[in-house]
Protein backbone atom coordinates (compact mmCIF):
# COMPACT_ATOMS: atom_id res chain seq x y z
CA UNK A 1 0.00 0.00 0.00
CA UNK A 2 1.02 3.69 -0.28
CA UNK A 3 -0.39 7.34 -0.45
CA UNK A 4 0.09 9.67 -2.98
CA UNK A 5 -0.62 13.36 -2.04
CA UNK A 6 -1.28 15.30 -5.15
CA UNK A 7 -0.15 19.04 -5.36
CA UNK A 8 -3.23 20.69 -5.75
CA UNK A 9 -4.41 18.42 -2.50
CA UNK A 10 -4.52 21.16 -0.31
CA UNK A 11 -5.34 25.09 -0.70
CA UNK A 12 -4.20 27.49 1.62
CA UNK A 13 -7.91 29.67 2.67
CA UNK A 14 -6.10 33.00 3.20
CA UNK A 15 -7.85 35.56 5.17
CA UNK A 16 -7.34 38.84 6.78
CA UNK A 17 -7.31 37.85 10.14
CA UNK A 18 -6.14 33.75 10.01
CA UNK A 19 -2.70 32.70 8.35
CA UNK A 20 -0.77 29.68 9.83
CA UNK A 21 -1.42 27.05 13.06
CA UNK A 22 0.13 28.67 15.44
CA UNK A 23 -1.79 31.59 16.53
CA UNK A 24 -1.95 34.06 19.32
CA UNK A 25 -4.46 36.51 20.45
CA UNK A 26 -4.17 39.02 23.04
CA UNK A 27 -7.64 40.06 24.97
CA UNK A 28 -8.96 43.08 27.14
CA UNK A 29 -12.46 42.99 28.51
CA UNK A 30 -13.61 46.23 29.02
CA UNK A 31 -17.13 47.57 30.66
CA UNK A 32 -18.93 50.91 30.67
CA UNK A 33 -19.65 52.75 33.92
CA UNK A 34 -23.51 52.72 35.51
CA UNK A 35 -24.44 50.09 32.36
CA UNK A 36 -25.50 46.42 33.21
CA UNK A 37 -22.45 43.94 32.52
CA UNK A 38 -24.13 41.58 29.46
CA UNK A 39 -23.89 38.88 32.27
CA UNK A 40 -26.38 40.53 33.89
CA UNK A 41 -29.76 39.46 34.05
CA UNK A 42 -30.67 43.26 33.93
CA UNK A 43 -28.95 43.84 30.62
CA UNK A 44 -32.04 43.78 28.68
CA UNK A 45 -31.94 44.96 25.02
CA UNK A 46 -32.52 48.57 25.88
CA UNK A 47 -28.96 48.85 27.17
CA UNK A 48 -27.63 46.76 24.41
CA UNK A 49 -27.99 49.44 22.33
CA UNK A 50 -27.36 51.74 24.48
CA UNK A 51 -23.95 50.71 24.81
CA UNK A 52 -23.79 49.85 20.82
CA UNK A 53 -24.76 53.62 20.52
CA UNK A 54 -21.71 54.82 22.64
CA UNK A 55 -19.55 52.71 20.42
CA UNK A 56 -20.91 54.41 17.35
CA UNK A 57 -20.45 57.94 18.28
CA UNK A 58 -16.46 56.42 19.04
CA UNK A 59 -16.75 54.32 15.87
CA UNK A 60 -16.61 57.68 13.66
CA UNK A 61 -12.75 58.64 14.09
CA UNK A 62 -11.68 55.14 13.19
CA UNK A 63 -14.14 54.83 10.13
CA UNK A 64 -12.18 57.38 8.56
CA UNK A 65 -8.95 55.66 9.53
CA UNK A 66 -9.67 52.36 7.55
CA UNK A 67 -12.21 50.21 10.22
CA UNK A 68 -15.12 48.32 9.67
CA UNK A 69 -18.53 48.14 11.42
CA UNK A 70 -19.92 44.71 10.94
CA UNK A 71 -23.38 43.42 12.42
CA UNK A 72 -22.22 39.56 13.50
CA UNK A 73 -24.65 37.26 12.15
CA UNK A 74 -24.98 33.36 12.00
CA UNK A 75 -23.23 33.02 9.44
CA UNK A 76 -20.73 35.94 9.47
CA UNK A 77 -17.47 35.31 7.72
CA UNK A 78 -15.68 38.25 8.75
CA UNK A 79 -15.47 36.97 12.31
CA UNK A 80 -14.95 32.96 11.50
CA UNK A 81 -11.13 33.76 12.22
CA UNK A 82 -11.77 34.41 15.49
CA UNK A 83 -13.79 31.44 16.46
CA UNK A 84 -10.85 29.89 17.98
CA UNK A 85 -10.47 32.76 20.55
CA UNK A 86 -14.72 33.48 20.41
CA UNK A 87 -15.78 29.90 20.08
CA UNK A 88 -19.59 31.35 21.16
CA UNK A 89 -19.73 34.46 19.25
CA UNK A 90 -21.59 33.46 16.02
CA UNK A 91 -23.86 30.75 17.98
CA UNK A 92 -24.51 33.81 20.66
CA UNK A 93 -27.60 36.12 20.54
CA UNK A 94 -27.47 38.55 17.99
CA UNK A 95 -26.56 42.09 18.49
CA UNK A 96 -22.94 41.65 18.47
CA UNK A 97 -20.89 44.31 16.53
CA UNK A 98 -16.94 43.55 15.11
CA UNK A 99 -14.92 46.95 14.43
CA UNK A 100 -11.60 46.02 13.18
CA UNK A 101 -8.51 46.78 11.24
CA UNK A 102 -6.96 44.19 9.97
CA UNK A 103 -6.21 41.71 12.98
CA UNK A 104 -6.85 44.54 15.57
CA UNK A 105 -10.32 45.17 16.53
CA UNK A 106 -13.32 45.04 18.98
CA UNK A 107 -16.10 42.69 19.14
CA UNK A 108 -19.35 44.66 21.22
CA UNK A 109 -22.09 42.72 23.23
CA UNK A 110 -20.00 39.63 23.54
CA UNK A 111 -18.61 38.32 27.28
CA UNK A 112 -17.85 42.37 28.32
CA UNK A 113 -19.25 45.73 26.07
CA UNK A 114 -16.08 45.55 24.60
CA UNK A 115 -13.73 43.00 23.75
CA UNK A 116 -10.68 44.26 22.27
CA UNK A 117 -8.60 42.18 20.69
CA UNK A 118 -4.99 41.98 18.54
CA UNK A 119 -4.57 38.36 16.72
CA UNK A 120 -1.87 37.04 14.32
CA UNK A 121 0.64 34.36 13.90
CA UNK A 122 2.81 33.20 17.21
CA UNK A 123 5.76 35.64 17.64
CA UNK A 124 6.90 37.42 20.39
CA UNK A 125 3.59 39.07 22.03
CA UNK A 126 5.62 42.87 23.06
CA UNK A 127 4.78 44.00 19.75
CA UNK A 128 0.95 42.59 20.38
CA UNK A 129 0.59 43.75 23.95
CA UNK A 130 2.13 48.28 22.44
CA UNK A 131 -0.84 47.49 19.70
CA UNK A 132 -3.43 46.54 22.07
CA UNK A 133 -2.34 48.85 24.98
CA UNK A 134 -2.92 52.06 22.57
CA UNK A 135 -5.99 50.86 21.02
CA UNK A 136 -7.24 50.22 24.73
CA UNK A 137 -6.49 54.08 25.34
CA UNK A 138 -8.22 54.90 22.67
CA UNK A 139 -11.70 53.97 23.74
CA UNK A 140 -10.98 54.55 27.42
CA UNK A 141 -10.05 58.44 26.12
CA UNK A 142 -13.85 58.04 24.31
CA UNK A 143 -15.45 55.48 27.17
CA UNK A 144 -15.96 55.59 31.01
CA UNK A 145 -14.70 52.53 31.82
CA UNK A 146 -16.51 50.53 35.52
CA UNK A 147 -13.05 50.36 37.08
CA UNK A 148 -12.37 49.48 40.84
CA UNK A 149 -9.34 51.27 42.85
CA UNK A 150 -9.66 47.83 44.47
CA UNK A 151 -10.54 44.98 41.86
CA UNK A 152 -9.18 47.15 38.80
CA UNK A 153 -11.45 46.93 35.55
CA UNK A 154 -14.83 44.96 36.37
CA UNK A 155 -15.59 42.43 34.10
CA UNK A 156 -18.72 40.16 33.61
CA UNK A 157 -16.45 36.96 34.81
CA UNK A 158 -14.15 37.06 37.88
CA UNK A 159 -11.75 34.87 35.46
CA UNK A 160 -10.99 38.37 33.66
CA UNK A 161 -11.26 40.60 36.64
CA UNK A 162 -8.01 43.02 37.63
CA UNK A 163 -6.83 43.86 34.50
CA UNK A 164 -9.14 42.09 31.83
CA UNK A 165 -6.08 40.72 29.97
CA UNK A 166 -6.14 37.10 28.70
CA UNK A 167 -3.95 35.50 26.54
CA UNK A 168 -4.82 32.83 24.18
CA UNK A 169 -1.81 30.75 21.92
CA UNK A 170 -2.86 28.28 19.47
CA UNK A 171 -0.27 25.76 19.26
CA UNK A 172 0.23 22.66 17.28
CA UNK A 173 1.84 20.02 18.29
CA UNK A 174 2.15 16.84 16.57
CA UNK A 175 5.62 15.63 17.17
CA UNK A 176 5.39 15.87 21.22
CA UNK A 177 1.70 13.86 20.60
CA UNK A 178 3.75 11.45 18.08
CA UNK A 179 6.38 10.68 20.81
CA UNK A 180 4.20 10.71 24.27
CA UNK A 181 1.28 10.46 23.28
CA UNK A 182 -1.64 13.08 23.36
CA UNK A 183 -3.54 12.31 25.97
CA UNK A 184 0.01 11.89 28.45
CA UNK A 185 0.66 15.92 26.66
CA UNK A 186 -2.54 16.92 27.52
CA UNK A 187 -2.56 15.54 31.21
CA UNK A 188 1.26 17.38 31.53
CA UNK A 189 -0.38 20.73 30.22
CA UNK A 190 -3.64 20.67 32.41
CA UNK A 191 -1.15 19.46 35.61
CA UNK A 192 0.17 23.21 35.31
CA UNK A 193 -1.84 25.62 37.45
CA UNK A 194 -0.94 28.43 36.49
CA UNK A 195 -2.36 28.16 32.85
CA UNK A 196 -5.77 26.45 30.95
CA UNK A 197 -5.40 24.10 28.41
CA UNK A 198 -8.29 23.52 25.59
CA UNK A 199 -8.53 21.48 22.80
CA UNK A 200 -11.50 21.04 20.29
CA UNK A 201 -12.37 17.74 20.31
CA UNK A 202 -15.55 16.08 22.78
CA UNK A 203 -14.29 13.81 25.71
CA UNK A 204 -10.27 15.94 25.82
CA UNK A 205 -9.84 14.83 22.39
CA UNK A 206 -6.80 17.08 20.97
CA UNK A 207 -8.40 17.10 17.35
CA UNK A 208 -5.42 18.18 14.75
CA UNK A 209 -2.87 17.68 17.66
CA UNK A 210 -4.07 21.77 18.44
CA UNK A 211 -4.00 23.08 22.08
CA UNK A 212 -4.71 26.45 23.34
CA UNK A 213 -3.60 27.86 26.28
CA UNK A 214 -4.70 30.58 28.33
CA UNK A 215 -3.47 32.18 31.59
CA UNK A 216 -5.67 31.39 34.67
CA UNK A 217 -4.99 34.89 36.46
CA UNK A 218 -5.92 38.24 35.72
CA UNK A 219 -6.15 39.50 38.73
CA UNK A 220 -3.54 40.55 41.32
CA UNK A 221 -1.14 40.54 38.34
CA UNK A 222 0.68 43.50 36.26
CA UNK A 223 0.30 43.07 32.28
CA UNK A 224 3.77 42.87 31.41
CA UNK A 225 3.95 40.01 34.21
CA UNK A 226 1.18 38.23 32.49
CA UNK A 227 3.15 39.05 28.90
CA UNK A 228 6.15 37.33 30.69
CA UNK A 229 4.80 34.55 31.88
CA UNK A 230 2.42 33.25 28.76
CA UNK A 231 5.58 34.46 26.03
CA UNK A 232 8.05 32.34 28.69
CA UNK A 233 5.43 29.41 28.91
CA UNK A 234 4.81 29.39 25.10
CA UNK A 235 8.14 29.69 23.81
CA UNK A 236 9.29 26.55 26.27
CA UNK A 237 6.33 24.33 24.78
CA UNK A 238 7.88 25.63 21.10
CA UNK A 239 10.99 24.49 22.03
CA UNK A 240 10.27 21.39 23.27
CA UNK A 241 8.06 20.57 20.16
CA UNK A 242 11.08 21.93 17.78
CA UNK A 243 13.39 19.51 19.60
CA UNK A 244 11.37 16.06 19.19
CA UNK A 245 11.19 17.18 15.37
CA UNK A 246 14.89 17.52 15.11
CA UNK A 247 15.24 14.06 16.79
CA UNK A 248 12.45 12.56 14.23
CA UNK A 249 14.33 14.14 11.43
CA UNK A 250 17.63 12.54 12.69
CA UNK A 251 16.77 9.65 12.93
CA UNK A 252 15.40 7.00 10.83
CA UNK A 253 14.17 4.16 13.31
CA UNK A 254 11.96 6.68 14.53
CA UNK A 255 10.79 7.91 10.91
CA UNK A 256 9.71 4.38 10.33
CA UNK A 257 8.10 3.87 13.27
CA UNK A 258 6.02 7.14 12.51
CA UNK A 259 5.43 6.01 9.26
CA UNK A 260 3.97 2.47 10.50
CA UNK A 261 1.60 3.83 11.84
CA UNK A 262 0.80 6.02 9.39
CA UNK A 263 -0.08 3.37 7.73
CA UNK A 264 -1.85 1.86 10.16
CA UNK A 265 -4.24 5.04 10.58
CA UNK A 266 -4.96 4.72 6.76
CA UNK A 267 -5.89 0.86 7.19
CA UNK A 268 -8.14 2.20 10.21
CA UNK A 269 -9.29 5.05 8.28
CA UNK A 270 -10.66 2.85 5.22
CA UNK A 271 -12.25 0.38 7.56
CA UNK A 272 -12.95 2.26 10.84
CA UNK A 273 -16.77 4.10 11.53
CA UNK A 274 -17.69 7.32 11.09
CA UNK A 275 -17.11 8.19 14.71
CA UNK A 276 -14.20 7.33 14.93
CA UNK A 277 -12.83 8.62 11.57
CA UNK A 278 -13.41 11.71 12.19
CA UNK A 279 -10.57 12.23 14.92
CA UNK A 280 -8.42 9.76 12.42
CA UNK A 281 -8.73 12.06 9.55
CA UNK A 282 -7.94 15.00 11.71
CA UNK A 283 -4.48 13.48 13.09
CA UNK A 284 -4.14 12.01 9.58
CA UNK A 285 -3.70 15.36 8.22
CA UNK A 286 -1.43 16.77 11.11
CA UNK A 287 1.43 14.24 10.81
CA UNK A 288 1.04 14.74 7.20
CA UNK A 289 2.04 18.40 7.74
CA UNK A 290 4.36 17.58 10.29
CA UNK A 291 6.24 15.27 7.65
CA UNK A 292 5.66 17.60 5.23
CA UNK A 293 7.13 20.97 7.01
CA UNK A 294 10.16 18.66 8.51
CA UNK A 295 11.19 17.44 4.82
CA UNK A 296 10.84 13.50 5.86
CA UNK A 297 8.48 12.56 3.55
CA UNK A 298 9.09 9.85 1.29
CA UNK A 299 9.43 10.13 -2.39
CA UNK A 300 5.83 9.49 -4.12
CA UNK A 301 3.91 9.16 -0.38
CA UNK A 302 1.49 11.18 0.70
CA UNK A 303 -2.36 10.47 1.51
CA UNK A 304 -4.45 9.52 -1.48
CA UNK A 305 -7.91 10.15 0.00
CA UNK A 306 -9.56 9.27 -3.14
CA UNK A 307 -8.30 5.49 -3.12
CA UNK A 308 -11.51 4.89 -1.87
CA UNK A 309 -15.11 6.06 -3.31
CA UNK A 310 -16.47 4.83 -0.16
CA UNK A 311 -14.51 7.03 2.28
CA UNK A 312 -15.36 9.93 -0.02
CA UNK A 313 -18.92 9.38 -0.05
CA UNK A 314 -18.47 9.52 3.72
CA UNK A 315 -16.56 12.51 4.37
CA UNK A 316 -18.09 14.51 1.38
CA UNK A 317 -22.11 13.15 1.78
CA UNK A 318 -22.09 11.51 5.03
CA UNK A 319 -21.02 14.26 6.81
CA UNK A 320 -18.13 12.75 8.65
CA UNK A 321 -16.75 16.37 8.93
CA UNK A 322 -19.44 18.78 10.75
CA UNK A 323 -19.09 21.41 13.37
CA UNK A 324 -15.94 21.69 15.62
CA UNK A 325 -13.73 19.07 12.65
CA UNK A 326 -14.85 21.46 9.87
CA UNK A 327 -13.38 24.61 12.33
CA UNK A 328 -10.25 22.40 12.80
CA UNK A 329 -10.44 21.71 9.27
CA UNK A 330 -10.07 25.22 8.90
CA UNK A 331 -7.17 25.94 10.81
CA UNK A 332 -4.90 23.80 9.16
CA UNK A 333 -5.97 25.99 6.10
CA UNK A 334 -7.43 23.47 3.79
CA UNK A 335 -10.98 23.94 1.57
CA UNK A 336 -12.78 20.55 1.57
CA UNK A 337 -13.90 21.22 -1.32
CA UNK A 338 -10.40 20.86 -2.85
CA UNK A 339 -9.76 16.99 -2.06
CA UNK A 340 -10.29 15.11 -4.54
CA UNK A 341 -8.67 12.10 -6.11
CA UNK A 342 -5.31 13.27 -8.25
CA UNK A 343 -4.05 9.74 -9.02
Amino acid sequence: MSFTLGKRLFSSRKSRLLDGFNRVALVLSRNLARIPFPSSIYFSPLWEEEVKERVEKAYSSLARKGFSWVEIGSHSQEVEPLSWVFPQLLSDSPEKILIHKGNLGAIINHQDHLSLFAEGEYRNLESYWKRLNKWDDFWESKLEYAYSEQWGYLTSSPSRLGTGLKIYMRLHLPALSFLYGEKRVFQWFKDNDRFLVEVYGEDDQALAHLFVFSNLFTLGVKETEILKMMQDFGKGIWEWEKQVRTSLVKSSSRQNVFWQMMERLYEELMEGNEEQNEKKILDFLSFWFLARDEGILPEGWGFEFMKSADLWDKIINGGLLRGQSLKVLGFLGIELGRIWNDV
